[in-house]
């Protein structure tokens, strides 16, 4: 029950401020301990050193230069982020995943719809979506993209959500919109993968050639997610079985 209160923010309305600025901090601690801890999974060389600003907000440096008053404002802001995004996702890491099983669903269902041809050729070629899709939804794309291009990619889910509050606030961004980008991610490569065996297919899948993209490529990528969300949230067309055409 209390992790149940804690992960729909209920808890914290029983908090007092002192308290409140205590789990701010905590938070800011934890989040930051989990990116110093990765720091060599993104090296400085994946950074785009005309961008000085964002270089130094990933390596720390800058909030050597904040007051503390502005410092609060991070933490404060940092939880708010953090808090989001795992109450969108709060049974992607309970048992069997269901949270992240039912966004491959999802994927696999959008594909056949949108890119017929492609989901007909992974099917022929034994290649089912939960051998790949698995780790897009379970670690959110973070093993295929540098950390610049993440950043800009959780941003966008974090403005997706809409101001909301509690389990609703997570949810958009990082559960719905999140397997609409998956799908533009998918089809972006049709052409590469309509044409591969299962060996090379397979590979291909662990291994998608993201390694030189930045903002342009993310930005297109989130278009076209956009598009797709538009065309088919709300609506069960995507459930419809059929050929490679788009929606009708």
């Amino acid at each position: 029950d209390v992790l149940s209160r804690v992960l729909s923010g209920e808890i914290m309305n029983t908090l007092s401020d002192p308290d409140l600025l205590a789990v701010e901090a905590d938070t800011y601690w934890c989040l930051t301990s989990l990116l110093s801890g990765i720091q060599d999974h993104y090296t400085a060389d994946q950074l785009d050193d005309r961008d000085d600003v964002l270089s130094r907000v990933l390596s720390g440096e800058i909030m050597n230069t904040l007051s503390d008053p502005d410092l609060l404002a991070v933490e404060a802001d940092t939880y708010w982020c953090l808090t989001s995004l795992l109450s969108g996702i709060q049974d992607h890491y309970t048992a069997d995943q269901p949270g992240v099983q039912r966004m491959v669903l999802r994927l696999s269902e959008l594909v056949s719809r949108i890119d017929g041809a492609l989901a007909s050729h992974l099917r022929s070629q034994g290649v089912q979506f939960l051998q790949f899709a698995f780790r897009w939804m379970n670690c959110l794309l973070l093993r295929e993209f540098n950390l610049r291009c993440v950043v800009r990619l959780w941003d966008a889910y974090l403005s997706e959500d809409g101001g909301g509050v509690g389990a609703a606030a997570g949810a958009r961004g990082f559960e719905e919109f999140h397997v609409y980008v998956c799908a533009a991610f998918l089809c972006q490569f049709s052409g590469e993968v309509r044409g591969m065996e299962f060996d090379a297919l397979f590979g291909f899948m662990q291994s998608m050639p993201t390694a030189d993209w930045g903002d342009g490529e993310v930005e297109i990528l989130l278009s076209q997610a956009f598009v797709l969300s538009t065309l088919f949230e709300g609506s069960d067309a995507h459930l419809i079985g059929g050929g490679g055409g788009g929606p009708g």
